[in-house]
């Protein structure tokens, strides 16, 4: 069955951000990722929260070391008859391009240029 999938809401919970580099370096950045599904208490409450913990550093470890946990609430439509599968295979795309969007709106609060791509 095919679902269609919003990313509803997206909350950082925990930052921790060490950045050293230099606006003309170019670097590739290593992501890693853990994720947890909640399924709400309601059945018909269409939404999940995934908790993601995520690590996004530079290959060497000296420019860019960025650790975040947040919590995403996505929407299904159809609801999921196993709401945790349907998240494992729907959401991550959905949460990487909003990972890398808060990353680069995080670093460009904290003064620096960062583009992913």
């Amino acid at each position: 069955m095919d679902y269609r999938v919003e990313l509803i809401k997206s909350t950082i919970k925990k930052l921790t951000a060490n950045v050293d580099m230099d606006e003309t370096a170019t670097f590739q950045i290593d992501v890693q990722n853990s994720a947890s599904v909640y399924e709400p208490n309601d059945e018909t409450d269409p939404t999940v929260m995934v908790q993601t913990e995520s690590i996004m550093k530079d290959s060497a470890n000296k420019f860019i070391n960025i650790s975040m946990v947040t919590e995403m609430i996505f929407k299904f439509d159809p609801i999921p008859e196993n709401r945790s599968v349907a998240a494992s295979q729907y959401c991550p795309p959905l949460i990487s391009k909003e990972l890398n969007k808060l990353a680069v709106k995080i670093l460009s609060d904290m003064g620096h240029n960062l583009a992913m791509g």
